[in-house]
């Protein structure tokens, strides 16, 4: 059995306040400033990932504008660092840095799912319509007399 002293007990009363406290807060806030905050937690777990991009990265940015559209298509911030992780482990995308962008991660909410889904193990379906692919005969294969 756990004995937990009187001191202890306002302690834990006093960190559970504190907890409500800044919930109230979370709900008094509008909208527009919770999507803001949630925004640069994303960005900051973007360059924290990515520690050489997103530094120019600020409120009003194209890039930023593009974090709070799919913050408000619904998705959550732990989603949202999914798919930067997705698209960190995507195959086509390891070879390929210029892909890590954060327009290029957010541009969609099609894209959002695709790299949330590779974040999860799961191998989405490869179309083969980029530039080398061998499906299709771009790049180099195109020019094959054989």
């Amino acid at each position: 059995m756990v004995r937990i002293t009187e001191s202890q007990i306002e302690k834990l009363r006093k960190g559970v306040q504190m907890i409500i406290d800044v919930l109230d807060e979370l709900d008094a806030m509008p909208a527009k400033n919770r999507f803001r905050q949630d925004a640069f937690e994303v960005l900051s777990y973007y360059q924290k990932v990515h520690p050489r991009k997103g530094r120019n990265v600020v409120a009003g940015h194209p890039s930023f504008k593009l974090i709070i559209a799919r913050l408000k298509d619904g998705f959550s911030v732990s989603e949202l660092n999914k798919a930067i992780d997705g698209n960190l482990k995507d195959e086509w995308h390891s070879s390929n840095p210029g892909g890590h962008g954060l327009t290029y991660v957010f541009r969609n909410q099609e894209k959002v799912e695709r790299f949330i889904e590779v974040a999860g193990g799961k191998t989405p379906n490869k179309k083969g319509n980029h530039a080398g692919s061998k499906e299709f005969k771009h790049g180099k294969q195109r020019l094959d007399f054989d």
